[in-house]
């Protein structure tokens, strides 16, 4: 099926719709992050959409290549949530905020009047919290919306920048998030062991995800 052949079902009743999608969920270290898009009418005309696909299938260099096209043709907007943030109230409220934020900076670029219908297409099957917004879930919606898997390109292409930069730095130098963006890696894994984590790993998966028999030898740092 046709990623934008889906969105085309929803813009017979909606004015206009947009795709979120979040990356980063899982990993160890690192904000989460979300991206928010919508296409305007004349772009989902251009030939190079036939492209669009979910990130994780995508190469880096495709995906930057995608990430510079819909940020030239399409209104968007990206969102965070510190790892702070994660800490302190969870990595699923945490998505939802970074979700939020992106939603409502883009929704302030489109500006949207009370006439307009739209509709926020989610990836996943939880519908975003403290939004009231109309909103359909979409399990898989990167492999399926147009939309969705705009917004994860987005997303992840932002997200793997900024770990890869952070990587530079010397406080994170051991880590190798140049190549593993955080995520929990047998090498990252090791690394936290051997040389404790930072300011910018988050605990809880730390302990969740290293075998108990580990966990003493971590040195955490706790926000």
């Amino acid at each position: 099926m046709n990623l934008i052949d889906f969105d085309l079902e929803f813009l017979k009743n909606y004015d206009f719709i947009i795709g979120v999608d979040e990356v980063g969920r899982g990993c160890l270290a690192g904000c989460v992050v979300a991206g928010a898009i919508n296409f305007e009418p004349k772009t989902l005309k251009q030939n190079w959409l036939s492209e669009i696909n979910d990130s994780k299938k995508l190469n880096f260099t495709k995906r930057q290549s995608l990430s510079d096209k819909l940020k030239e043709n399409c209104f968007y907007a990206l969102g965070e949530a510190s790892v702070a943030e994660i800490n302190e109230i969870g990595i699923l409220n945490a998505t939802f905020l970074a979700m939020r934020k992106a939603i409502e900076q883009l929704l302030s670029k489109i500006n949207p009047t009370e006439k307009h219908k739209y509709l926020i297409l989610v990836d996943g099957n939880l519908k975003i919290r403290q939004l009231k917004l109309p909103q359909k879930t979409v399990i898989k919606g990167d492999s399926q919306s147009l939309h969705i898997a705009a917004a994860s390109i987005l997303a992840k292409v932002y997200r793997d920048n900024l770990m890869i930069d952070l990587s530079t730095q010397e406080d994170f130098k051991h880590f190798n998030w140049q190549k593993n963006k955080g995520y929990g890696t047998k090498e990252h894994q090791e690394a936290i062991i051997n040389y404790g984590s930072t300011k910018l790993h988050r605990p809880k998966f730390i302990r969740k995800l290293i075998p108990d028999s580990l966990n003493n030898e971590i040195k955490l740092f706790e926000l």
